[in-house]
């Protein structure tokens, strides 16, 4: 049976981590695999609970978690310790903030990585994908890696854990250049778009309200939730 390992990088928002695991679990987390959720909870967030409250949301729908609590909130640094503990060939990178809206088969893409060794991620859209000649058979091919909910080639993830920089925004970082060796790494691979389901808009973003009520907002080049200055 296959390992995955699901990352998660998250905040103190259980509410969140709640509707995400169980929208993930039953449509597309099942039961034919096995998994290892790699879980970094940053002390920021609702102030009603602490770290310990995700961990305990997180044991509602998985049993094997490795999980770290820093003392201090960092974006960077809480991708860059989920993907340091990555032990699989397969890692979904979650986040706590999103609800899959469609039904999805794992297999399929797996399949998708299994069958072209140089895509490094593919992922679930947020937007929806048009009709293009780009399209082969069940993906797009899309210039840039994204954290949105998607599924890594572990090798891609084990390589470029070990040039990343802990002070830059983690997507931004992850961009191909020949900047440097870490980016000309990323260029050798390529980057798509799950599509067999259709082309239509596969999760939402449910993190965009709670930050519309909250104390807290992304600054621009994000590396950590900041408060609003009133």
């Amino acid at each position: 049976m296959k390992q995955i390992d699901i990352t998660i990088s998250a905040t103190i928002r259980p509410e969140l981590l709640y509707v995400t695991l169980d929208s993930f679990k039953s449509k597309l987390l099942k039961n034919n695999f096995k998994y290892r959720v790699i879980l970094n909870v940053d002390p920021i967030g609702d102030d009603k609970y602490n770290q310990q409250k995700m961990l305990d949301i997180t044991k509602i729908f998985f049993d094997n978690i490795v999980y770290n609590f820093p003392k201090e909130p960092n974006f960077p640094k809480a991708v860059i310790w989920c993907w340091k503990q990555v032990e699989s060939d397969y890692v979904f990178h979650l986040e706590d903030d999103w609800f899959l809206i469609k039904n999805i088969n794992l297999n399929s893409m797996i399949n998708i990585l299994n069958n072209n060794s140089d895509i490094a991620s593919l992922r679930l859209s947020k937007t929806g994908q048009k009709e293009t000649g780009e399209k082969i058979k069940d993906f797009v091919y899309h210039e840039k890696l994204s954290l949105n909910p998607t599924l890594f080639n572990g090798k891609f993830i084990k390589e470029v854990v070990k040039m990343m920089d802990d002070k830059l925004n983690p997507e931004k970082q992850l961009r191909c250049s020949n900047l440097n060796k870490r980016t000309r790494f990323i260029c050798k691979w390529k980057h798509a778009i799950y599509t067999k389901e259709g082309n239509g808009i596969l999760i939402k973003d449910i993190g965009r309200e709670w930050m519309e009520t909250t104390k807290y907002h992304k600054q621009i080049g994000f590396i950590n939730w900041e408060e609003k200055k009133l």
